[in-house]
């Protein structure tokens, strides 16, 4: 049979047949990879479009694609373009890097870790893995974790200062100020212009800053992850928290509704379905029989500290880490993971609100808790639980887990309302943004706790928080015995009250 001729024959796809051509192809891979680094997302995206329809597995041009895909939060495109970046390079730690990035885009943390864990393995002083990490860990609510990742990203750049950010986050969050103050000062030396540091800052206790907080708000500058609405948004927040310990109540208020204002109309509908979902919970909270029965079948005691966001669980929780025999869990994901788990052994889609789970799966869910928490705990007898939003699963924790031990604290509603409006949430938390809406999450969150104390009986300790405060052995000696652990006689960390923020905004508020 005849040949072909050469002017007949077809390249395949993807096949170079001289250097010129790698050359002209690489030529292009660099302007598209200029026009994403300066901003130019369509024209970029254009030619990586047209070098992968000529040669699908370009290695440049996937990692250029996917991350004008992750600039334009086109996440799963992101994870497309760098899976197959993977496969064409095992041994190439950035791709398993940028794979996990598009995976916590898409809020997947358990889809990232194995990525970052293959990539740490291949790359173990690259301290951006350490990073991103650290965030994997603070989405799973594993602040030991978290803070571990970030500080070893840190020792490894010290310049990393995303890492220094987190961190520092990490401790104000859970109360560990002085560490916090240690990471915040340098980083406001470097970085004068970030409000998330100033704001950080603004939350540490008064008389651990000299800083002029105005003089430093005037010299925010819009970041590049953030949109000009986004920034101006912070700024109102941050402002308010200024004129508030300023004394300058009317101004705080204004900045106040102005800055919770523009969240609550882009999330009405949200806000909406948040109530029904409410109202769900607390029917079936209603409808669920708890055994008498409340012999521990653990050696380990899980205390969910519960009550509405802003209450005061986590100065509860720092009381009780000054004992030797309690670790502190802060907002643990145990109870979600463990759900997540006994739904997925019986062939059911996932499901992460325990109150869904069918009550014949409660016992899977048991099994896998006890194992979870006692990975968690060396050798400490009790560990904590401080997320809020556990409230609507307690009644089921209590009937799946007899060794469960609760304390619900409730504050004043008109603090409670402000402190909740002061706080711009990263997330979630849509009865947040208007007074109208705080107080009802409040209220409801109330008659879950009262509802729940008449069935948990003596599993349960009722605490208000300015008995707490007024009080601080009294409440931790409480806590404790309900827990079966003895007092301890130690110093305990110093706190400052908040007790009765909101009575100079009753004179032009709706607050009263």
């Amino acid at each position: 049979m005849k040949k072909p001729s050469s002017s007949t024959q077809q390249k395949p796809s993807g096949v170079l047949t001289s250097f010129s051509e790698v050359l002209g192809l690489r030529k292009v891979l660099m302007q598209a990879e200029q026009l994403r680094r300066s901003g130019k997302l369509d024209e970029a995206e254009k030619l990586c479009r047209k070098l992968l329809s000529q040669n699908p597995t370009y290695m440049g041009a996937l990692q250029t694609f996917g991350l004008i895909s992750i600039e334009r939060e086109s996440y799963s495109q992101a994870v497309t373009c760098f899976l197959t970046a993977t496969a064409e390079a095992p041994d190439d730690s950035t791709n398993y890097l940028n794979l996990a990035a598009a995976w916590m885009g898409l809020e997947k943390p358990v889809m990232a870790e194995p990525m970052l864990n293959k990539a740490l393995e291949l790359d173990p002083e690259n301290a951006e893995i350490h990073h991103l990490i650290g965030d994997v860990h603070v989405r799973n609510r594993e602040h030991d974790k978290a803070m571990a990742s970030f500080s070893k990203a840190i020792e490894l750049d010290p310049d990393h200062l995303l890492s220094m950010f987190k961190l520092a986050d990490t401790y104000v969050n859970l109360g560990f100020f002085d560490d916090a103050k240690d990471i915040l000062v340098p980083l406001m030396k470097k970085r004068p212009d970030w409000i998330g540091v100033i704001n950080l800052l603004h939350q540490l206790p008064s008389d651990m800053t000299d800083i002029d907080f105005e003089a430093a708000i005037a010299k925010a500058k819009q970041q590049k992850t953030e949109t000009s609405a986004e920034f101006e948004n912070s700024r109102k927040f941050l402002k308010a928290s200024i004129l508030h310990r300023k004394g300058e109540y009317k101004e705080a208020w204004k900045n106040l509704i102005k800055a919770n204002q523009e969240i609550y109309e882009a999330n009405k509908g949200n806000v909406k379905s948040s109530q029904t979902l409410r109202s769900r919970e607390l029917e079936a909270a209603k409808r669920i029989k708890i055994s008498s029965s409340s012999n521990a079948n653990s050696a380990v005691v899980p205390l969910f500290i519960m009550g509405a966001s802003r209450s005061g669980k986590t100065t509860l929780e720092v009381l009780l880490g000054s004992h030797r025999d309690v670790k502190r869990g802060y907002e643990n994901h145990n109870v979600q993971a463990s759900t997540i788990r006994a739904s997925q052994i019986s062939g059911l889609v996932n499901i992460e609100q325990l109150w869904r789970l069918p009550e014949q799966l409660q016992s899977e869910f048991s099994k896998h808790f006890r194992s979870q928490i006692k990975k968690q705990v060396d050798q400490h007898r009790v560990l904590t639980n401080t997320s809020p939003g556990l409230i609507g699963s307690a009644a089921q924790i209590a009937s799946a887990l007899p060794e469960a031990r609760f304390v619900f604290i409730k504050r004043d509603q008109n603090d409670l309302a402000l402190r909740i409006l002061m706080k711009k949430y990263k997330r979630a938390n849509y009865h947040s943004y208007s007074l109208e809406s705080a107080i009802d999450y409040i209220q409801w969150y109330v008659e879950m706790m009262d509802l729940l104390s008449e069935k948990l009986g003596d599993r349960v300790l009722n605490l208000s928080y300015e008995e707490m405060m007024s009080d601080k052995q009294n409440a931790l000696s409480k806590t404790l015995k309900l827990c079966g652990l003895g007092n301890l006689k130690t110093e305990l960390p110093q706190i400052g009250s908040d007790v009765g923020c909101s009575k100079p905004y009753n004179e032009f508020t709706q607050l009263a």
